[in-house]
């Protein structure tokens, strides 16, 4: 199964959600990382694509992770979220010549 984790939008702490989530996985269930996308800090990923033999499904959805900011321990705000989403293999699909036809206008 491939998950990919996101950032979304998000600022420089839900990239730092990102990597941890994607490193806890990676040792809890064996996963392994087949794409990052860095982010601004070392540690922080804008998104990343896991893959594990295990199923992950449980995860999908938005995770919220409670912490003090490292990059700016002032900030009140300790809620951040990212997202978890399946990554489905595309199965292809069968097409018959001549049945298809391109027009350009």
């Amino acid at each position: 199964m491939k998950l990919q984790i996101s950032s979304g939008q998000g600022p420089v702490e839900c990239e730092l959600a990102v990597g941890k989530l994607a490193d806890a996985l990676c040792l809890e269930f064996n996963a392994c990382i087949v794409q990052a996308n860095q982010g601004i800090r070392d540690g922080c990923y804008r998104s990343v694509v896991i893959e594990c033999e295990s199923d992950l499904g449980f995860l999908e959805g938005t995770v919220k992770w409670v912490c003090q900011s490292p990059f700016r321990p002032n900030h009140r705000r300790k809620n951040w979220f990212i997202d978890v989403s399946p990554v489905r293999e595309f199965e292809g699909v069968a097409l018959d010549d001549g049945k298809v036809r391109f027009d350009t206008f």
